[in-house]
């Protein structure tokens, strides 16, 4: 994610400041996606965000991200690794289009608006951290849930 994703982010998603008031992380990475859940009867999507610090930081952050009026597909693909892509939809101007993508599975989310929820800073104590942050890098949190 370049600067101007970042700018983009930061004017499209209600609330995206919460992240800076918590000292979290931008740019939001495809390792840092946890569960997200698709509700296809309230038409939302709520994804999961989980950031460790890295470096010699021990920091860690969650929050979510509702997509609401959203509509989506899942399925496999070749992508290996973590994916978050986050921008208008070419289709629809009025709409954005989020592409999350973990080992080989992903969901593609269009909606209309995009809000940061519960966003903080959670002290968790250096052996939790230790795991929280290795399965991140290997998407041990990354999952889809859909609820009729």
């Amino acid at each position: 994610m370049t600067i101007n994703n970042i700018q983009f982010f930061k004017d499209n998603v209600k609330n995206a400041d919460l992240i800076e008031l918590a000292g979290g992380i931008l740019p939001i990475s495809g390792n840092h996606i946890g569960k997200v859940v698709l509700d296809k009867n309230n038409k939302t999507a709520l994804i999961e965000i989980k950031q460790c610090a890295e470096g010699q930081i021990i920091a860690y952050y969650e929050g979510h991200l509702l997509c609401k009026n959203a509509e989506y597909q899942t399925g496999d693909t070749e992508i290996n690794g973590g994916l978050f892509i986050f921008r208008k939809d070419e289709a629809n101007p009025d709409k954005y289009e989020i592409q999350l993508n973990h080992n080989r599975w992903a969901v593609i989310i269009k909606c209309s608006e995009v809000e940061l929820v519960n966003y903080r800073e959670i002290k968790k104590p250096i052996e939790e951290f230790k795991d929280i942050y290795a399965g991140l890098l290997w998407g041990k949190f990354f999952s889809i849930v859909e609820n009729e």
